[in-house]
């Protein structure tokens, strides 16, 4: 399914990397083998550096060229801890920012996260306002799966940014 989400990003993004539309795609995978959730989320570069300007800086990041700026992943880090996370019970999980893959077509990047969970068969609250205050048409698809098997998926928006998932 990620590669269907790819594929439309690349398909609708021209040479200058415009495009009409403002989608993320995060994929969480419980792997019961490591005890951890592993979380990538997929967005167009652009968006995601307009998003980060607007809520803490005003210098451009140039995420994914020879100039990008050396706090460029910490921002992303603060921006992602802002505006995504994980809770059990009300308590949320520690993330850890694992890095950050550019597409080949530089327009996408995924960013990668996991978070330790000892116990399956749990509900998760999953929140995420990723630049959700940037677009007001953004859309936020979550993907769940189970040691790689696919088992739900959701769109989240402005109006609707959480949803508790369970883990089994």
């Amino acid at each position: 399914m990620l590669s269907i989400i790819v594929c439309i990003f690349s398909f609708f993004c021209s040479e200058t990397n415009d495009h009409d539309f403002h989608i993320s795609n995060t994929e969480i995978n419980y792997d019961e083998s490591e005890k951890e959730l592993q979380i990538m989320v997929h967005v167009f570069i652009d968006d995601l550096e307009e998003s980060i300007l607007e809520s803490y800086d005003d210098s451009k990041f140039w995420i994914g060229t020879e100039k990008e700026l050396s706090n460029a992943d910490s921002m992303i880090q603060v921006y992602l801890n802002d505006n995504f996370s994980l809770a059990l019970a009300q308590e949320k999980l520690p993330l850890n920012y694992l890095g950050k893959e550019i597409d080949d077509d530089l327009a996408g990047i995924t960013l990668y996260l996991s978070a330790e969970l000892q116990n399956v068969n749990q509900s998760i609250n999953i929140f995420n306002s990723i630049l959700v205050d940037t677009f007001s048409d953004q859309k936020n698809i979550i993907q769940t799966k189970f040691n790689n098997e696919a088992a739900e998926f959701y769109v989240l928006t402005k109006s609707n940014q959480q949803k508790t998932i369970n883990i089994n």
